[in-house]
């Protein structure tokens, strides 16, 4: 049971960074204001903005989509970014691994409470996990994954890390299946994976269910 929800919450997230690229560009916004796309940010979106800007070693996947902006843009500069190009993705978790990971539970649980408390609008909205990703506020959405970032922080470390019988990471092996399946159904390479990891929209907003077994 724990490898089962380590495993679904590891598909979300997944989910998430490929959302991320997909949208965000090469480029990471480097203020709060215009990531959100306001003219001030509020309490919620301050905190959320402060989790990701300075990341703790219990917000492993924060730091792993850090990394990953980082080398998706590298790549951008040097014209090595095609369309299903992710030896970036692979780099970023090989140095996400690599970095010094020190965390534990009490430390995890004070972080996710500091964003429940300054997102609890946010944190109590209903959200339709199906839909388009670019039409859900980011502002819910980011409360939703800080709070499971920290949560997990320590199982999405311990299993992304983790080596298979052939001697890869797990967060580059576990990929590969929706990679191909990805290739195959859009070739051009632009999508929008839903966050429960159902569907995946194309970029004319047609949307494809995602098969179960992947």
């Amino acid at each position: 049971m724990k490898t089962y929800k380590i495993c679904i919450i590891f598909v979300i997230l997944f989910s998430l960074l490929i959302v991320g690229i997909n949208t965000e560009g090469d480029t990471p916004k480097k203020e709060c204001k215009d990531y959100f796309n306001v003219s001030t940010c509020n309490e919620c979106q301050k905190e959320l903005w402060d989790s990701w800007s300075n990341p703790s070693s219990c917000g492993f996947f924060i730091r792993l989509i850090m990394n990953i902006i980082e080398d998706y843009g590298n790549a951008a500069e040097h014209n090595h970014l095609v369309p299903y190009n992710v030896t970036p993705y692979y780099e970023a978790v090989k140095e996400t691994c690599d970095e010094k990971f020190s965390c534990n539970y009490d430390e995890a649980e004070s972080l996710w409470k500091k964003v429940e408390e300054k997102c609890p609008n946010e944190l109590t909205t209903k959200v339709d996990w199906s839909a388009d990703p670019s039409t859900l506020d980011r502002t819910v959405t980011g409360a939703y994954a800080t709070v499971i970032f920290y949560y997990f922080g320590i199982p999405d470390h311990d299993f992304m890390c983790l080596k298979t019988s052939n001697g890869e990471l797990c967060g580059i092996e576990t990929t590969k299946p929706f990679i191909k399946w990805l290739k195959e159904k859009i070739p051009e390479g632009k999508f929008r994976p839903s966050y429960d990891h159902k569907y995946v929209y194309k970029e004319d907003g047609t949307r494809i269910e995602i098969p179960r077994e992947l």
